[in-house]
């Protein structure tokens, strides 16, 4: 990746909507983030429609960055905090990763079709407010819908394993998957939870 430095977010950036997150980033990296934001992010008025949200997904996702990045670590951040039952506050929606191009690992209508076919019935009974609810049952266009409109834009970060590595001031990891698995360990521990859509990787 040929990052240029003044697209690498900084501790700074990130204190005043997630001191949590910065500081879990500061343990790793110090405050020399290797992070960078695809350019393309999800509004709220990405969310008026399933429509527009899937198309919003592809947006972001066939961005050239998006197409051209391999090995890479990802987090799905928001601008502002959601809060978990347990009171903490954060911004994070997932932490993931992989091997192929960030465009390969997601395609435009994948995420919103997890549980497409049980996806009514569950989000009947899914409490609206309850954003853990929500994930964990995958009603995924109600979470995205209210996330992006109370606490949004979504914008997406990135980093390949040869910048991490760089830029790590503690272990170094060879795949992608060593370096999500550390980040999402880092989050549990101090956040006392997983990302919304974790998926068990924080589990």
């Amino acid at each position: 990746m040929n990052s240029q430095a003044d697209n690498r977010l900084k501790v700074g950036d990130i204190c005043a909507s997630d001191p949590i997150l910065a500081n879990i980033l500061k343990s790793l990296f110090g405050k020399n983030l290797p992070f960078q934001c695809l350019p393309r992010q999800i509004d709220c008025k990405d969310a008026d429609s399933e429509k527009l949200l899937e198309d919003g997904f592809k947006r972001l996702f066939h961005c050239e960055e998006a197409e051209r990045e391999k090995k890479v670590v990802l987090i799905w951040v928001l601008e502002k905090p959601y809060t978990y039952q347990n009171g903490k506050k954060s911004t994070v929606v997932r932490i993931d990763q992989t091997e192929n191009t960030i465009k390969k690992r997601w395609a435009s209508s994948k995420l919103l079709a997890e549980d497409h076919k049980e996806r009514c019935d569950e989000e009947a009974k899914c409490d609206f407010n309850n954003l853990e609810k929500l994930a964990k049952n995958d009603c995924n266009w109600s979470l995205f819908q209210k996330i992006l409109c109370d606490f949004g834009p979504l914008r997406i970060w990135y980093s390949n394993v040869e910048e991490l590595n760089n830029a790590t001031v503690s272990e170094k990891f060879e795949k992608p998957q060593e370096w999500e698995k550390e980040i999402c360990n880092k989050y549990k521990k101090y956040y006392d939870c997983t990302p919304l859509k974790d998926k068990n990787r924080c589990g």
